[in-house]
């Protein structure tokens, strides 16, 4: 068996998606399982390409199954933190909370917000006490991007010029 993965697919194009429905759609392709991912909050219309394709499929005799990953809950947030950082989840609550208001429970965007608390020296391990610490106050007043595009533009900010201009 083979096993093919198909990441994002909301952001492509009628053409690659016309190849993607072809693969899956062919007979011969049995031994092939086919994962394709894509952002639902991300398809501006309904009849956005990627929806069309997806009822094409469906009216086949391929068999077909969705499974919906929402955002996280505050309680996984703060499970999430917790194990990250090694620490009681009664002592990361009140930073998880924050993660989960500011990220709307994103999992991309919690990951990579701690990151980026890090990187701003906002999360740190504190030698003396032997655990990770944080500036409550200061995350809380910390500006956080409303996409993953914008994230991850943000992120290349900290990247030195010449890395910059090469992206």
């Amino acid at each position: 068996p083979i096993v093919m993965a198909f990441d994002d697919l909301q952001w492509a194009n009628e053409q690659c998606l016309d190849v993607v429905s072809k693969l899956i759609t062919d007979v011969s392709s049995r031994s092939v399982l086919f994962i394709g991912t894509y952002r639902d909050n991300e398809l501006e219309t309904a009849d956005h390409p990627l929806e069309e394709t997806l009822g094409e499929i469906a009216t086949t005799n391929v068999p077909m199954s969705t499974i919906h990953l929402g955002n996280l809950d505050p309680l996984t947030v703060n499970d999430l933190v917790s194990d990250v950082l090694h620490l009681s989840p009664r002592l990361t609550r009140p930073l998880a909370d924050v993660l989960h208001t500011k990220t709307r429970g994103n999992p991309l965007f919690v990951k990579q917000m701690i990151k980026v608390l890090h990187e701003d020296k906002l999360l740190y391990y504190s030698a003396s006490r032997r655990r990770w610490e944080w500036d409550l106050e200061a995350i809380q007043e910390q500006l956080i991007a409303d996409s993953a595009v914008e994230l991850l533009v943000d992120m290349m900010k900290h990247y030195e010029a010449d890395g910059q201009r090469m992206l």
